[in-house]
């Protein structure tokens, strides 16, 4: 074609090409599907539901009960009534019109019969295996989850296949088997495909209602004195760990997310409102750990016995949720719960079209206990008991991929045998094993 003509197109031309430019490529920050359809703007109500410190307590315990004078001996917590419980939860938010999160705020396995178990060759990791049978959004990084090296770490993770693990403030690089893991820029985008599953933060567009939310992670900044984290890197100390965390807000942010819950195992409760003072743009943290007998928080709204499992001996140690002040002076709601999958943490809070929280609803946010179906349940008075014999199959909201290393699903539940001595334990699992 003549020089000439080479730019002599029509303006109608250039806004159609325009347009279609701005359709293919996306303004930078903002996701593909919320540049064109606008699906993330406006309010809404998250139910968010927590838990943290399994400590691989898989099994229900028994909490004596006084009932008419009488002694009575009732199972509470256990894995499989504690995903009956979450389905329990999911079902009665998405009847509401909710957008829901369920993340685990770290500490999954503790050094125990059931963990011993875990690493008899041909026996799966049993606290992972459990795990992956709840739907979660997201896991952070406890200190427990490095008692092993990184090298069971890995294998924990590798076993869950599409479950993103995050921590803002840990450094994998120099822990070669991780590099598969890692992904590319620590930002992942849930639903994860490719096998990359450790990242410092996370979005996650909610099936339901289209929203986005942005997770970060953090990790105490005491790990290599209390695990072995080996040449797992870790920040100095709290200031250091809100500048990593600061970062990933930003980064959520530049794409164009708003509404950002900080999930951290920082050990001591009074650290997550200090690290909640030091950061700007978080609106709910979601703690791990605690200081005794983990953190049990109450909600002032909501009637007592409806939040304590029966048998309960921990007093209270302040509102569910906690409020601190962040560095803007905004609000930062904080939450968490008694651990060994005794308690099914949920928050409603409802954003406004801006993504800030407007409010908390206060009728329906308290801890859930945990209690299996049972007579002594009944007997006890207890009305939110849910079915003990859980269908402990994979969630039907996401299909279960194992990664390339991921050991073979398992049977479930584990051995009874696993709440017992390490020998009898592993004598048991064997049996087990041979019989199956």
């Amino acid at each position: 074609m003549p020089s000439r003509f080479r730019f002599r197109v029509l303006p109608a031309a250039v806004a159609v090409l325009a347009l279609a430019m701005m359709l293919a490529f996306p303004p930078r920050g903002l996701p593909e599907a919320a540049a064109q359809d606008g699906d993330d703007d406006g309010e809404v109500t998250l139910t968010l539901l927590h838990n943290n410190d399994g400590d691989s307590a898989l099994l229900p315990r028994i909490n004596v009960v006084e009932v008419d004078g009488a002694m009575i001996e009732v199972p509470v917590g256990g894995i499989a009534a504690y995903k009956a419980a979450v389905e329990r939860e999911i079902e009665k938010a998405r009847d509401a019109g909710n957008a829901v999160l369920n993340v685990y705020a770290g500490d999954a396995s503790l050094s125990s019969a059931t963990f011993v178990c875990s690493r008899m060759e041909g026996n799966p990791l049993f606290d992972a295996a459990g795990q992956r049978l709840i739907d979660y959004d997201a896991h952070i990084f406890g200190n427990h989850e490095f008692d092993s090296t990184p090298d069971f770490t890995r294998l924990f993770i590798e076993t869950f296949g599409d479950e993103p693990f995050l921590s803002a403030n840990l450094d994998f690089s120099e822990e070669p088997g991780f590099a598969p893991l890692l992904d590319a820029d620590g930002l992942i985008e849930a639903p994860v495909n490719d096998g990359r599953l450790v990242g410092r933060s996370l979005i996650v567009t909610d099936e339901d209602t289209g929203k986005r939310f942005g997770i970060v992670g953090a990790t105490t900044p005491a790990l290599t004195s209390i695990s072995s984290p080996r040449n797992v890197r870790v920040t100095a100390d709290l200031s250091a760990t809100a500048e990593k965390v600061q970062r990933e807000i930003e980064h959520l942010n530049e794409h164009g997310v708003t509404r950002i819950i900080l999930v951290a195992h920082l050990e001591m409760w009074p650290n997550y409102a200090a690290i909640a003072g030091m950061l700007r743009g978080v609106d709910v943290i979601v703690a791990g750990s605690g200081d005794v007998n983990h953190e049990l928080l109450q909600s002032p709204h909501v009637d007592a016995a409806l939040q304590r499992l029966p048998g309960e001996t921990a007093e209270s140690a302040g509102d569910y949720p906690s409020r601190a002040t962040d560095a803007d002076g905004g609000t930062v709601y904080i939450v968490t719960t008694s651990g060994r999958y005794g308690y099914v943490g949920r928050l409603d809070v409802v954003f406004d079209a801006d993504g800030e929280v407007d409010r908390v609803l206060r009728e329906s946010s308290y801890p859930r206990p945990v209690v299996p179906a049972d007579e002594a349940a009944e007997a006890a008075g207890f009305t939110g008991a849910v079915a003990k014999d859980a269908d402990m199959s994979p969630p039907s909201r996401r299909r279960w991929r194992p990664a390339s290393t991921a050991s073979p699903r398992p049977s479930w539940p584990p051995p009874r045998c696993c709440s017992t001595s390490p020998a009898t334990a592993c004598a048991r699992a064997r049996a087990t094993r041979a019989t199956s």
